[in-house]
């Protein structure tokens, strides 16, 4: 009976999590900031970048469904400039090599 339990944890946990999520995951863990002090920025910086992401592959659908005209196009429109716009913000205060780095990365 244990061993069930753990399988469909792992299978819920495997299933909720987008693929196109997974990726990033391992790539904000490979990530070094240059500079110590700047690694949580650095990492909040490519957080907002992989939700940027993701809301940008969401529109990308609706829009090719619905068309741009969607309330639900919209929306998701907001959210996706809302989570550039924060990310960023976050790179204003991480040194140019370092945004560089993010956008020689996978993520970009």
């Amino acid at each position: 009976m244990n061993n069930s339990k753990t399988i469909k944890s792992a299978s819920l946990t495997a299933a909720a999590t987008p693929s196109s999520l997974i990726g990033a995951e391992d790539e904000r863990k490979i990530m070094k900031a240059i500079n110590p002090k700047n690694q949580s920025t650095l990492n909040k910086a490519i957080q907002w970048l992989t939700k940027h992401n993701a809301f940008n592959d969401q529109r990308d659908t609706i829009e090719n469904n619905d068309g741009e005209e969607s309330t639900a196009w919209r929306r998701i429109n907001k959210k996706c400039e809302d989570s550039f716009d924060k990310y960023q913000d976050y790179c204003y205060d991480l040194p140019k090599g370092q945004v560089a780095a993010i956008e020689k990365s996978e993520l970009w």
